[in-house]
Parts: structure tokens; C-alpha cells; sequence
């Protein structure tokens, strides 16, 4: 059966506390032109993760993206990226796998594209945002608007789709060990991302929620949304919710209505 589902996206107050965010988050953050979907599996069981395309290289909207990029995934050793790779003839035309850290972002694609492989994927090293992943540019450390003028053309000429993922997504890749991947233009879909502890992110996913249910639901959650880490004598009433968002989509359920929280 396929029905119609309400999205309800519930932002607690951010903290005092470090981690302090600097920039106001947006969701849906991501769009076609910068979002993909990782998958990987068989026929039986199948996994998937979300990744942002990179500033530079092939965009989302890129044929290779709209096409899907698939081969064996190969983790880099140095596993950073920010030398020659000892294991480059096993990345030669497959998905390489690196870690944030150590060098720029420009010097990571430079020794994919050295080792010819087909993609690149970083892994964000973010523990305290784990679920966290931001468009790359070349030379910043952390995610600025689209680049403009010699950057925006030299960015053109790298031919390495590279996207990132969340550590929490890297820590998935390292559980299942997949040895194919595959990466597919993510489209216009919901996607989170930019999630920290200072604005954690609470969903509820129902297929018969009615715009006052929504609004009941905010009350009703209210008191038991904490800032974390929690503030020393703060009530729980405190934490104020300060954004919801309702977007339709459609799922395939079991025919009953079915609440599920993240």
C-alpha cells in the first residue's frame, strides 16, 4: 500500500556550552545539485548513507552522478590522503575512502586523482557531531558558500567526483567492510546533515498527521527536550523547540497509521 506521510521536525534550543554553532542551519540544507546517496549490499539486505558532493570536481547533477558510479571501495593508506598512497594500483579505478585531517582538501583529491581512482569519499572526523557532513572546498577546512572567480574555474578541472559522509557513516563503512559501492545523485530529498549537540534534531514520521496533531505533538514534547550537555539547575521546560518543519512525501507502509522517533 502506498499512502502519504507527514514529517515533523522538532529543533531544541541550542545550549551555551561548547560545541558553539556559528552559522544558522537550514533544513532541508542540501539540494540536487549537491546531494548524493551511498548504497551498498545485495539483493537481500541493502545499506545506504548520505553524502555531499564537494565544491570542486563533477556536481551532483553531474552525468556520472545521475548515472550512478560503481567499484570496489578501497580505503587509503596513508588512510588521510596526504601522501602518495602505498596501496595506490588497488585504488587505480575504484571508490578510495579518506579521512579528514592532516592536509587540505585540495591535497586529498590530488592524490586520488594521482592513484586514478574513480571517487572519493571522506569521512568527517567530527565525534562530537557525528552525524554532521559539509560540501568541501579546496583550500577551507570547513564548509563556506560556492566558490567564485580562479577557484570556482580550477575546481572545474578536477574530474574526481568527492563527496563527504558523516562519521557516523564512515563508522558504518567500517563495520560492514563493503567491498562495492555504489553512488547515485541524491536529488531533492529530505537529508540531515549539520546536526550538533548544541541543535540536536528530533523526527516523528506518521501517515495521518493533521496540521493541529503537529502542534500537539510540539507541546507535548516540549517538556522532555534537554540541551546537552544539560545546564546545571535548568528545567526541562527550558528547552524551548525553535523550528517545525511538515513536508509530504510518500511511504509505503503496512496500512496502519505507525509512529517511529530518531
Amino acid at each position: 500500500m502506498v499512502g502519504w506521510s507527514l514529517a515533523l521536525l522538532l529543533v531544541a534550543g541550542a545550549c551555551a556550552s561548547p560545541p558553539q554553532v556559528t552559522r544558522k542551519a537550514v533544513y532541508p540544507k542540501r539540494s540536487s545539485s549537491d546531494s548524493a546517496l551511498l548504497e551498498w549490499g545485495n539483493s537481500a539486505i541493502i545499506h545506504n548513507a548520505d553524502g555531499v558532493v564537494a565544491r570542486f570536481g563533477p556536481a551532483a547533477t553531474h552525468p556520472e552522478f545521475e548515472l550512478g558510479i560503481e567499484a570496489d571501495l578501497v580505503t587509503a593508506s596513508p588512510r588521510q590522503g596526504c601522501d602518495p598512497l602505498t596501496n595506490s594500483k588497488a585504488a587505480f579505478t575504484q571508490i578510495i575512502v579518506m579521512h579528514r585531517g592532516g592536509c587540505s582538501f585540495r591535497q586529498k583529491v590530488a592524490t586520488a586523482e594521482a592513484a586514478g581512482a574513480a571517487a572519493l569519499i571522506v569521512v568527517n572526523n567530527d565525534r562530537r557531531s557525528p552525524d554532521r557532513a559539509f560540501a568541501m572546498s579546496l583550500d577551507a577546512e570547513d564548509e563556506e558558500p560556492p566558490p567564485e572567480g580562479a577557484e570556482a574555474e580550477e575546481g572545474k578541472k578536477i574530474r574526481v567526483p568527492s563527496l563527504m559522509v558523516s562519521y557516523a557513516a564512515g563508522q558504518q563503512l567500517r563495520e560492514h567492510s563493503p567491498r562495492r559501492m555504489r553512488i547515485f545523485a541524491g536529488g531533492d530529498r529530505p537529508f540531515i546533515e549539520s546536526v550538533t549537540d548544541a541543535a540536536p534534531l528530533l523526527y516523528l514520521v506518521h501517515n495521518a498527521l493533521a496540521p493541529a496533531e503537529a502542534e500537539a505533538a510540539k507541546a507535548l514534547l516540549a517538556p522532555y527536550l534537554l540541551p546537552h550537555p544539560p545546564r546545571g539547575g535548568e528545567a526541562a521546560a527550558d528547552a524551548k523547540i525553535t523550528r517545525a518543519t511538515r513536508t509530504l512525501g510518500v511511504l509505503k507502509g503496512t496500512g496502519g497509521p505507525a509512529v517511529c522517533g530518531g
